[in-house]
């Protein structure tokens, strides 16, 4: 923040993640700016193309692709219920199963690919292996291994069925949940790694930490903590059944809803930092924002935005139960599902998703469900010719310097917003900002980088 006249201002060193474009600078927090609504409830969680695109399925048996701005690109129909979530590959190809026991890959163009039936009913969401494969869970017992080209290359067969979806680590063990109460980890040639018992079902879909600790819910109440080799790390207690799938936050908290109608915030050491309470039952999956505000959907119809430390931002009352998680694009706008058959677009603060190992349901706004291999040094976003001891006077000159880091020579442009609206641009190093006779007030600075790949990346405030 920027505060004239007096104001002590300090160099902030800040990260840049990866986020998919959309649009809209102009509303506060809070204000709905479109829904969207189809022919039945929707329990997809919302997943975001590159350029924009919003794909999600609904119970009307339609995955639907949406632009930015709400309007419809197209839908393509499957033969039952999806409250799956789609997953956009690297190609473009979404993947998509649903209740007809069919996985289906579509292209960008709403066109089909190829079909494949791995066995039953799918309601869990895929995972996409570091060699394009597709890992799919169905509900009676199955994992299945799918090859690119859409023909099965192994099944592994649970204990119970499957609800929980699967995520691939850094070793490439395919992790999940399964309801005879144990979760597993299945090596890449389709063979058990090994199987930790929980003790109660589990249909949480994992998240994984930056130490590589995988994290799950089950409905014995409990948030369970493993390490890489499946040895119990730690577990906190909730008080009722936990259907919602964890998120990781700033400073790597955890955040999870329960059927005990709160949110729960527990740090790195399974401590309890906070929870928010909510009239209804938390099973919709958290996203965490970059300016750390958690946002998540209720049992109660309403819509929640909460600060990072536990205090209320605003929230939205829609027609139905909200289940389905949400998901953040880098401009600033949250998308979800409701029960009411329509799809919200909503102005929040975060300009994009936490730079964190797992900030929302499936670990990215694509749902790819697996490690991020690509390693990016953070950039930043300097205040330059100041310094701790000076305090500026209106009116003042402010320069915002964008420095990438090593191996973000990628960069072609990087926008300059003033809270979120955009005051410049610089489409070359040093990619540099001056702004001039700057009046007395409180100001909030971002940054947001455009790469040649055409993904972009954005800085906290300062």
């Amino acid at each position: 923040m920027l505060n004239f006249p007096k104001l002590k201002l300090r160099l902030w060193a800040v990260c840049l993640w990866l986020a998919a474009y959309s649009f809209s600078w102009a509303q506060s927090p809070g204000t709905v700016l479109w829904t969207f609504e189809t022919g039945d409830v929707i329990q997809s969680s919302p997943a975001l193309a590159p350029d924009g695109t919003i794909y999600f399925g609904s119970h009307d048996g339609r995955l639907y692709a949406l632009n930015p701005d709400g309007s419809k690109k197209w839908e393509f129909r499957t033969l039952a219920n999806i409250p799956s979530s789609p997953v956009v590959a690297k190609d473009g190809t979404i993947y998509i199963a649903s209740l007809d026991k069919m996985l289906y890959a579509i292209t960008p163009e709403g066109r089909i690919k190829w079909l494949i039936a791995p066995g039953s009913a799918i309601a869990a969401t895929p995972a996409l292996g570091a060699g394009g494969e597709i890992y799919v869970a169905t509900a009676f017992n199955r994992l299945c291994a799918i090859h690119p080209a859409g023909s099965k290359k192994w099944d592994f067969n649970a204990g119970g069925n499957l609800v929980s979806s699967p995520l691939v680590n850094a070793q490439g063990l395919i992790c999940f949940g399964c309801q005879d109460g144990k979760f597993y980890a299945v090596k890449p040639d389709g063979s058990v790694e090994w199987a930790f018992t929980a003790g109660d079902k589990i249909n949480s879909s994992p998240a994984l930490g930056s130490d590589e600790t995988l994290y799950f819910g089950s409905f014995g109440g409990k948030l369970h903590a493993i390490h890489p080799d499946g040895s119990s790390k730690w577990e906190y207690e909730t008080g009722n059944s936990i259907r919602s799938s964890p998120a990781i936050g700033l400073g790597g908290a955890i955040y999870i809803g329960s059927d005990d109608g709160k949110l729960h915030a527990v740090s790195p050491e399974g401590n309890l930092r906070w929870t928010y309470p909510t009239s209804g039952e938390v099973r919709s999956s958290p996203a965490v924002g970059a300016d750390g505000v958690v946002y998540f959907g209720s049992y109660d119809d309403t819509f929640h935005a909460v600060s990072g430390n536990g205090q209320g931002r605003w929230k939205i009352s829609t027609e139905g139960a909200i289940t389905a998680s949400p998901v953040i694009d880098a401009n600033g706008v949250v998308y979800f599902g409701s029960w009411d058959k329509k799809l919200y677009a909503v102005k929040c603060s975060s300009l994009g998703l936490a730079q964190t190992s797992w900030p929302m349901f499936r670990g990215d706004a694509q749902h790819a469900g697996k490690v991020d291999t690509r390693q990016t040094t953070a950039a930043r976003l300097q205040l330059i010719h100041l310094d701790d001891s000076i305090q500026l006077t209106p009116p003042a000159i402010i320069r915002l310097f964008a420095s990438p880091g090593a191996g973000d020579a990628d960069i072609e442009q990087v926008e300059f917003f003033q809270g979120t609206n955009k005051v410049g641009e610089a489409s070359s190093a040093p990619f540099t900002l001056i702004q001039t006779n700057i009046s007395a007030g409180v100001f909030s600075y971002r940054a947001r980088a455009k790469f040649t790949s055409g993904k972009t990346a954005q800085s906290p405030a300062v």
